[in-house]
């Protein structure tokens, strides 16, 4: 397929599939308003306190939830018809965002970790929700094109949302951004409930066994799926790093000082995870066999990016050096979604994804959490770019030897 007809294909993916339409575009409305609250968030807490594990505290109140909410997660996916878990989930978190409101009026950075972390619970249910949702809807050569359109979806929306929440929250304030973000729930939900029912699957096609311990079981006896799930929380170790867009935003460089060069440090690390998502995919095409190798890729330009960071001496190289960790990323993130979602087992799809959600978020929320600790202990940032990034040896190893292991396997 020429590369033309894999751009194309993305609109005619969304003109012909209505019900991934909707789903996609609760997705995008949902999305932009998730990283106006990221940069207002971040924003709100380093105007309440200045110490290092108080900001990387915001990515642990936004990750370590998600992970503890896996094994109720998981289960209810594989149970509940997941067109109302996503109403549902939207509609929670438009309410926490107005907490978020009273919580920065008052100065209480513990009404701030509070919702923050309810409403990433909410998150922790949607996210596996939905990518269950897309087998559901789509026949197995959309799967491809709609992983990268989703993936792309989220990073142009880092790019847009960042960008504007960036300027918003310099402009507007916080409480504007967090209001906005409550708003585009409500936007998102509207087009969920366009959706058809959706129960999970039924039949002689059903696992009967939907507890979450099955689900742990059912990865135990497929070790190449085990693997799949493992490569996003591999690739966070990594990805802790991103702590540091704040300070290099506002602290390192005389000439970058504000919530405007956070939220450009955000939108390049948005258009690098979009050409990742979406242009690595026209270019090398849907075959199971590349996407494994391109797998291995993505890792290694993820870590060499992130590495480079130890030598950046002006605010472009930065720039630079989060735009090329974040191509590498989003390739493993959207090509590993797709294999999972191809060769996974669907009445296990829940759970799985739960799974592999929650301890993505896990390594990551521990991850940046170090790299804040790392800060108050004195680490320099070249220092910690170089330490951090060292631990993609480990998955980039293992994912070597899986692709060794597999040389002979069909395309």
């Amino acid at each position: 397929m020429s590369d033309d007809q894999h751009t194309s294909g993305y609109l005619r993916l969304l003109r012909r599939r209505r019900d991934f339409r909707n789903l996609w575009l609760g997705q995008l409305i949902s999305f932009a308003g998730d990283w106006f609250n990221f940069i207002a968030l971040y924003t709100a807490v380093q105007s309440i306190s200045s110490s290092g594990k108080a900001v990387a505290a915001v990515m642990v109140a936004k990750m370590l939830p998600i992970f503890l909410i896996s094994p109720v997660a998981g289960p209810l996916v594989d149970r509940l018809d997941r067109r109302k878990l996503l109403i549902a989930t939207e509609f929670v978190r438009a309410g926490l965002a107005v907490g978020l409101v009273i919580s920065y009026e008052a100065g209480s950075l513990v009404g701030l970790y509070a919702c923050t972390i309810v409403m990433m619970c909410g998150t922790g249910i949607a996210v596996p929700t939905r990518n269950a949702i897309m087998p559901m809807i789509l026949s197995r050569d959309d799967i491809p094109a709609a992983n990268a359109l989703s993936g792309g979806t989220w990073s142009i929306m880092l790019a847009i949302g960042a960008g504007l929440g960036g300027i918003a929250t310099a402009f507007l304030g916080v409480t504007a951004s967090f209001l906005i973000d409550g708003a585009t729930f409500l936007v998102g939900a509207l087009f969920f409930a366009r959706l058809p029912a959706l129960p999970p699957p039924t039949g002689d096609d059903a696992e009967p066994n939907t507890t979450f311990m099955e689900g742990v079981r059912y990865l135990l006896r497929n070790r190449y799926i085990m693997a799949l799930v493992s490569l996003k929380s591999l690739m966070q170790f990594a990805g802790g790093l991103v702590t540091l867009i704040p300070f290099y935003g506002t602290d390192v460089f005389s000439e970058a000082d504000g919530p405007m060069f956070v939220g450009i440090l955000f939108a390049t690390r948005g258009v690098g995870a979009a050409i990742g998502s979406l242009g690595v995919r026209v270019i090398f095409g849907d075959r199971k066999y590349t996407m494994r190798w391109l797998l291995l890729v993505g890792y290694i330009v993820a870590a060499l990016s992130y590495l480079s960071l130890s030598q950046s001496g002006a605010y472009w190289h930065v720039v630079l050096a989060y735009f090329g960790a974040a191509l590498g990323q989003s390739t493993v993130w959207v090509f590993s979604g797709t294999l999972l979602q191809m060769e996974g087992d669907r009445s296990y799809h829940g759970r799985v994804f739960a799974i592999e959600f929650g301890l993505n978020t896990l390594m990551l929320g521990a991850s940046s959490f170090l790299v804040g600790a790392a800060i108050d202990w004195g680490w320099s940032f070249q220092k910690i770019s170089v330490v951090f990034a060292s631990g993609s040896l480990l998955p980039i190893a293992m994912w070597s030897l899986v692709l060794l292991s597999r040389r002979r396997s069909n395309p």
